[in-house]
């Protein structure tokens, strides 16, 4: 049974928030739309904790299944969270472990642990957000280690999912994050996912 992915990435009313990607900001209420228009229409709304227990259980996933994820770990992201909680709904934040570590305007270990608590699922996004299959592979295995670390240190918990960076992954990345203790590895194929 095939099931749909949204990635988002900044929240924002005003000027775009994250200079680096301005056209992956949406406003709050089309942020606010998307998800009445989706409970609406019937969809399941879950997280990648949600569909890896699914997977795991071999069960098949339920008719209009939709996983939210939220991308490089942007601030904006805590009002991204009122807006699920509001809506009864929850998301995997993938965070950019460079960027949480030395922009000022991205999420902090504090602010992390504080949506953890609230329930929603954490994965990583790589170290520097640079596409992995263009890595050397000693490289691109230390980001995928280093990232892992990071975020387990950070929440106390293993962390088995990721977001690719750019989407960008090739047989070898794949393999590396498998042996690297992750369970499932999200691209940004604009497709509908097969479990």
């Amino acid at each position: 049974m095939a099931y749909a992915c949204l990635m988002y990435h900044s929240l924002s009313d005003g000027p775009h928030p994250d200079l680096l990607y301005p056209r992956y900001t949406t406003t709050r209420a089309r942020f606010e739309e998307h998800l009445r228009a989706l409970g609406g229409d019937g969809f399941r709304l879950a997280d990648f904790r949600d569909l890896r227990r699914r997977l795991d259980a071999a069960g098949g996933l339920p008719d209009r299944y939709c996983v939210l994820s939220i991308d490089d770990g942007h601030r904006s992201g805590l009002e991204m969270a009122e807006v699920m909680v509001a809506a009864g709904v929850t998301a995997t934040f993938f965070l950019t472990m460079d960027y949480c570590r030395q922009r000022d305007d991205f999420l902090k270990p504090a602010e992390v642990r504080e949506l953890a608590a609230a329930g929603f699922d954490f994965g990583t996004h790589g170290a520097s957000h640079r596409a992995l299959s263009r890595m050397p592979r000693p490289r691109m295995r230390a980001e995928l280690a280093d990232s892992k670390a990071w975020l387990e240190d950070i929440l106390g918990d293993p962390v088995e999912a990721m977001s690719l960076p750019a989407g960008q992954g090739d047989d070898d990345v794949y393999v590396a994050a498998y042996e690297s203790g992750y369970g499932l590895v999200g691209n940004s194929r604009e497709q509908l996912n097969e479990p």
